[in-house]
């Protein structure tokens, strides 16, 4: 279970380094902003750039940096403008208007710093873009090329600078299952801490020591460090002491007991980590504090217990605006909860959701526990073949992660860091001994003194001498194996790349499942047609189908979003759509049992927490004994060419959408038409008119899509279908469809 906590410690970096502040520190800034000059007041707006960016303030971001722009081009600050354009390229992500300039804005600060041969600029600005990755597009291989990146520039690890580089390290290498290489660069690390006597910094080696012998199941040694990190974090200054620090060193002695086995003590300490949360306002420690406590119930067995935790843990990251690597491991837990609760379908649902997310973040003990739970709940589902799959994967992966070479490698190391300390020690003993006796020899001769401290001196250079020498070893081993490690990363995104595909096109085919079958559509309508162009392989939109004794049933429906995101919103509106035909055979009705049933599957509201997801539809019912048909629409209308006309008329729909902030009361005008034989009838999303030119790079229109219909209204729909298919093909020209496509045509 201890995989579910890793991302604890990535916010215990995060907040050791790049703290979010308060509402005081902004006004200080501003402050120092107006009283500095120079390079100076450029360091200043940068620092306050990066605050609000932390607070998703992206307008405001924009303003300070183009302040900051402008003085550095004045000054000519060639540093300072690749610090600004690094930034510049993550806020353009969050504007619309601006989407993948990131890269290049990225690469044009860095050459900037290349060609300055600014190595600590270098590997700053490195850090930055790494941890933009791993945040905003939860890509654990980009962030794991630029700390890499970062180490190669970075000539002295002693450095703020350095030990950032490695502490991050430490986490990926934990979290892709690289043990080995974890505790060497942690116990680098703790021995850079204890010479600076900064317990705040030995407090969170301790811990990351902790959760690393944790994951080996090597709980009395996870203990041990458990107890050195609360102990190092017990000698912080006094205003240190109620922070996060404290709290993640709380929650990792909680977790340590449980391995142990003392679940008393367990629940004592994460208690106190969550009190020590509150009393600070610290909202990202309060997060992780539930999803802690939820940890202990679950060790107690007070599943239900368990389950609120985690709920309220899952709540209290999206009112921060958590990110994907916070919600992986809040969706572990459920799913592992759900499989001791028996709930098998839910948990294979967290945890298909949780092995996607985890990885993108190259996450293996997450991916390797999610293994567990599918097979686990497969199983208990009688789905065996599944249940199998899912075994194999478990065993391959528990074999790389949990082998014996692993752990005798870092028991060794473990061994080799306390031997040094005693070592340490030992000599230390030794210096005191050698001074007194000096100081005994220096009143009986002076000469012998002298000589003795001139030996001194010498030995003090060797020792400089060798620990250089130790470091430029030390880089060179580095340098030699980030060829080798770059190569495996390429190779270990290549098979990424092609598993994501593969999920994405089996989800494909279950979505392809769900809709309903074009030979029932064509054998009620002889005369029609569907054309269905998803963008991403799996489609936002979707059309529905559904005939009784005297009714038939058909719509064109347009959810938000397109790719997997789309087919979640069209799987959970094609399933309302369907509950309600049952209930209704009025069209507006239906609506609005869709409306209420969507905005109840999503838990919206009207307050700002909740989603703003909904979906536009037009739906018809069709009478074919007497050709009556009844319309009703939200946002999406119903065209209509009558029989002998070349005029296309527009039935207008309800300016509302099914879901997001529409009331569940919302009522949706119904239209009652008389048909004719010859009528044409057109149902369609927006994608068709939204799509763009390759030529000109224009929007197709509305206009220009129903003076197509009409020009083509004397066709039956099949001609139809394939004229339409072949035009806008033809009108993309190569370029990148920008939403799902699905016209519906039906000649009476």
């Amino acid at each position: 279970m201890s995989y579910r906590t890793l991302y604890a410690f990535l916010v215990i970096f995060l907040c050791q380094f790049n703290s979010f502040a308060q509402l005081s520190e902004a006004d200080s800034l501003r402050l120092k902003i107006k009283e500095s000059e120079g390079s100076q007041r450029i360091t200043y707006l940068l620092e306050l750039a990066d605050l609000s960016f932390s607070h998703h303030d992206y307008r405001k971001t924009d303003s300070t940096l183009s302040v900051a722009e402008k003085l550095a081009g004045d000054a000519k600050d060639q540093r300072g403008l690749a610090g600004i354009y690094v930034r510049q390229g993550n806020n353009m992500e969050h504007k619309k208007s601006e989407i993948g300039l990131c890269g290049s804005m990225h690469e044009k600060g860095l050459r900037i710093l290349r060609e300055l041969n600014d190595s600590l600029a270098l590997a700053n600005l490195y850090c930055l873009a790494g941890d933009h990755y791993y945040s905003y597009h939860a890509n654990g291989s980009m962030r794991l090329r630029c700390y890499l990146n970062a180490l190669n520039y970075c000539s002295n690890l002693d450095t703020q600078t350095g030990r950032r580089i490695l502490m991050t390290l430490v986490l990926i290498y934990k979290l892709s299952g690289n043990f080995p290489k974890a505790v060497e660069y942690n116990n680098l690390v703790i021995g850079m801490y204890e010479k600076m006597t900064d317990y705040r910094g030995l407090s969170a080696c301790y811990r990351n020591q902790s959760e690393l012998f944790y994951d080996q199941q090597k709980f009395d040694i996870a203990l041990e460090y458990a107890k050195k990190a609360y102990e190092a974090s017990q000698k912080m200054p006094e205003k240190q002491r109620k922070s996060n620090t404290q709290c993640y060193t709380l929650f990792t002695l909680s977790r340590a007991y449980m391995g142990a086995g003392d679940f008393k003590s367990a629940h004592r300490f994460a208690e106190e980590g969550i009190s020590i949360s509150k009393e600070i306002g610290d909202k990202w420690a309060e997060t992780d504090a539930w999803n802690v406590y939820g940890m202990v119930y679950t060790f107690e067995g007070k599943l239900e217990d368990a389950k609120q935790c985690y709920l309220r843990a899952y709540e209290a990251k999206r009112s921060v605006n958590d990110t994907m690597p916070g919600l992986t491991y809040v969706y572990g837990n459920l799913a592992d909860l759900s499989l001791q609760m028996k709930e098998y379908r839910t948990a294979i649902f967290y945890a298909r959701r949780t092995v996607a997310m985890a990885e993108m973040l190259q996450d293996k003990g997450q991916v390797h526990n999610m293994y567990r739970v599918l097979a686990q709940a497969y199983e208990k589902e009688n789905d065996y073949r599944s249940a199998y799959a899912y075994h194999v994967k478990y065993k391959q992966l528990a074999d790389s992660l949990f082998n014996a070479e692993n752990v005798a490698v870092i028991e060794s190391l473990r061994l080799e860091a306390e031997f040094g300390k005693k070592e340490a020690v030992r000599k230390e003993q030794e210096a005191k001994t050698q001074m007194m006796a000096e100081q005994e020899r220096k009143k009986q001769r002076l000469i012998t003194y002298s000589i003795l401290a001139g030996l001194a001196i010498v030995m003090l250079f060797a020792g400089f001498i060798l620990r250089s020498l130790r470091i430029a070893r030390r880089q060179k081993q580095i340098i030699e194996i980030k060829s080798i490690e770059t190569e495996k990363q390429k190779q270990i995104i290549e098979a990424r790349n092609k598993d994501i595909t593969d999920s994405i096109n089996y989800a494909q085919r279950i979505q392809q499942a769900t809709l309903p079958d074009k030979g029932e559509i064509y054998k009620a309508l002889p005369d029609a047609f569907v054309l269905y162009k998803p963008k991403d392989i799996v489609s936002g939109d979707f059309y529905f189908f559904h005939r009784t004794e005297k009714l038939i049933f058909i719509a064109a429906a347009d959810c938000t979003g397109h790719g997997v995101p789309g087919a979640f919103m069209s799987m959970i509106s094609y399933k309302q759509l369907q509950d309600a035909v049952m209930q209704s055979n009025d069209p507006s009705e239906i609506l609005r049992i869709v409306n209420k049933g969507i905005r109840a599957s999503l838990r919206q509201s009207g307050n700002d927490e909740s989603t703003r997801d909904g979906m536009d539809i037009v739906l018809c019912a069709i009478d074919p004994a007497i050709l009556r048909l009844s319309y009703s629409g939200a946002n999406r209308p119903l065209w209509i060419i009558p029989k002998n006309s070349e005029t296309l008329q527009e039935i207008k729909a309800t300016k509302k959408a099914i879901g997001g902030l529409t009331p569940d009361d919302q009522l949706f005008e119904t239209h009652q038409l008389q048909l004719e034989k010859g009528d044409r009838l057109y149902l369609t999303t927006d994608g068709y008119a939204d799509t763009f030119s390759g030529s000109n790079s224009k929007k197709l229109t509305t206009k220009k899509f129903k003076a197509l219909l009409t020009s083509l209204h004397a066709m039956n729909m099949r001609e139809q279908e394939a004229k339409l298919d072949s035009f806008i093909e033809s009108w993309k020209n190569g370029t990148e469809q920008v939403d799902d496509i699905l016209v519906i045509g039906i000649s009476i």
